[in-house]
């Protein structure tokens, strides 16, 4: 099972150092530790978007913690913090590596974790220093410890990117200048919101008709157009439904015969006259030649 970083590194944050952390800037325990777990995925996404050419710094400092160990880490870092004495040991190692990662993106930095947590600037700007130092003790710790290259521990980050992005303060890539790295994901949820917003107004303006300035009416402005078009609908079928049922029930007593325009009931007593007669002539012109014929007998 591959060893979760975050999870490591908030383990690192004891109780005791939160409480500590707290007590001495005046913070609540809960924004401190929401302020810490911020910090530490911000840190770990500019590692992996640091320069090639400044991974020898990184893995110096790394080496320079690992070779100190992590006996009384919490003490260091309190001890540190109430002397503000930070230019020795862990925490000195801590605040170079923050410095080195983040250079003039330090400012934008602290304030993003300060919203974050809901703490002071300067707060923040404290704590920067102290995740710097758990994290730069963690890394350097595995790396002496396992005889692991720089790389190594590169490569170990960037395999979690995913869990690492999604722990991370909203905003922080483009805060540390990281859209380069993390611009897909950033991309996809900036632009599902945009789509969601466009396709809000557009729907908005087909309904009211577009916006002419004058607000009054609220959502009567719309919604009495939508009753009148139900209203005409409804007419409109009841009409259509009503002229069927009428020829439907309608009584066919005659139909027009199509040919000469005369309905069908006496066009058909007129055929059959006419077949009469027609029958009737045929007998006379069929009876004729015969009392002639005897005649001439």
């Amino acid at each position: 099972m591959t060893m979760s970083i975050l999870h490591s590194l908030k383990g690192m944050a004891t109780p005791e150092l939160i409480a500590g952390v707290a007590g001495h800037l005046g913070e609540s325990n809960d924004g401190i530790s929401k302020a810490i777990g911020g910090i530490f995925p911000s840190l770990l996404g500019s590692m992996m978007g640091a320069k090639q050419e400044d991974h020898s710094m990184l893995s110096g400092l790394l080496s320079q913690a690992g070779n100190l160990g992590s006996a009384n880490l919490v003490g260091n870092l309190l001890s540190g913090l109430t002397s503000g004495n930070n230019n020795a040991g862990i925490g000195s190692i801590g605040s170079s590596l923050v410095s080195g990662l983040l250079g003039n993106k330090m400012g934008g930095a602290v304030e993003m974790i300060s919203q974050f947590a809901g703490i002071q600037s300067g707060s923040s700007s404290a704590l920067m220093s102290i995740g710097g130092s758990l994290l730069a003790s963690f890394l350097g710790e595995k790396m002496i410890g396992e005889g692991l290259h720089f790389g190594s521990i590169m490569h170990m980050i960037t395999g979690q990117k995913d869990e690492i992005i999604n722990a991370a303060p909203v905003g922080f890539a483009s805060t540390l200048g990281l859209g380069n790295l993390f611009g897909n994901a950033s991309a996809k949820v900036t632009d599902a919101a945009s789509n969601l917003a466009s396709a809000t107004t557009s729907a908005t303006g087909a309904i009211t008709g577009g916006n002419d300035g004058d607000n009054k009416g609220g959502g009567m402005k719309w919604l009495l157009p939508l009753i009148l078009l139900a209203s005409i609908g409804a007419a409109a079928w009841w009409l259509i439904n009503k002229d069927k049922n009428t020829n439907a029930s309608a009584p066919t007593e005659q139909t027009t015969n199509s040919a000469n325009g005369i309905p069908t009931s006496d066009a058909t007593v007129n055929t059959t006259d006419t077949a009469r007669v027609a029958a009737d002539a045929n007998k006379q012109n069929t009876a004729e030649p015969l009392i002639d014929a005897e005649k001439e007998k």
